[in-house]
């Protein structure tokens, strides 16, 4: 885990595969719907069962791709998306920050250089100071997981102790429990996924795929970041429960076997 937690963002990818495509097949199944209806026509119902298929098919591949085909497909989207449009978006210091980001997750850009790209875009525009410090911090937390940071700034902690009461985003709450289970404050983790979860009642019933993809990612993510809380705090049977949970909540299993084995390492499942 450097700067995303891989397991969950292909997790929420192969939701947001899912809800993109119902969204987009919505109007043809209606369509297909009515046809049958008026026509009694049945064959149409083979178009409808082709779709649902092409969509569970779609959906399932992107739950079981291997790490390494993922990781080819962010090296991918890294090239197709943030290489080429760096031209165009040039002006965009948000697009920017969020291509500094990815470059150091898949390791096309070094810790130090990254720091110092990102002081650069705050020198220039200070008012992307509050979104960049974490990056900021994200970064100088891999630096320091690879020895290549020795201390991170005291202001950089004291803004994700402080933030992450004004966040309502469930990624950007998650990746604030993230950074907070590397700084090793797990009772800050607790609170910050107390707020996700009630954070998360607002998602539930939004029909944008993106936002759906959030919820069913959060509903697995939290309980298995409470679990690492929890072990760290030494609360093996709380610990045990949130795996568990969040084990019986995951649709893939390919996540699923993962959650467990790190269980079984931790000596929580045997």
């Amino acid at each position: 885990m450097r700067i995303f937690d891989r397991k969950f963002m292909q997790y929420q990818l192969a939701y947001g595969t899912w809800y993109k495509l119902h969204t987009r097949f919505f109007l043809l199944v209606i369509i297909l719907v009515l046809t049958i209806f008026f026509t009694k026509n049945f064959i149409y119902l083979f178009f409808i069962i082709f779709l649902y298929a092409y969509i569970f098919l779609r959906t399932y591949q992107m739950f079981q791709m291997s790490d390494e085909k993922f990781n080819k497909k962010l090296e991918k989207q890294f090239q197709c998306y943030y290489e080429q449009k760096n031209e165009k978006m040039i002006n965009f210091y948000a697009f920017k920050l969020e291509k500094i980001a990815f470059a150091v997750e898949i390791k096309k850009m070094e810790v130090k250089k990254a720091i110092d790209e990102i002081y650069k875009i705050i020198k220039d525009y200070p008012k992307i100071v509050k979104g960049a410090k974490g990056i900021l911090l994200n970064i100088y937390l891999v630096g320091k997981q690879e020895g290549i940071t020795d201390e991170i700034p005291k202001h950089l902690i004291e803004y994700l102790e402080k933030e992450w009461k004004n966040q309502d985003d469930l990624n950007i709450l998650l990746d604030f429990a993230r950074m907070a289970l590397k700084l090793e404050k797990y009772d800050l983790v607790l609170e910050i996924l107390n707020k996700t979860e009630k954070e998360m009642r607002f998602y539930r019933f939004m029909r944008n795929p993106i936002s759906r993809s959030m919820y069913k990612t959060a509903q697995v993510a939290i309980p298995y970041y409470r679990m690492i809380a929890d072990i760290k705090m030494g609360n093996i049977e709380q610990a045990k429960k949130e795996l568990l949970k969040a084990m019986k909540c995951s649709k893939s299993k390919k996540l699923e076997r993962e959650m467990k084995e790190t269980g079984e390492k931790l000596g929580i499942l045997i």
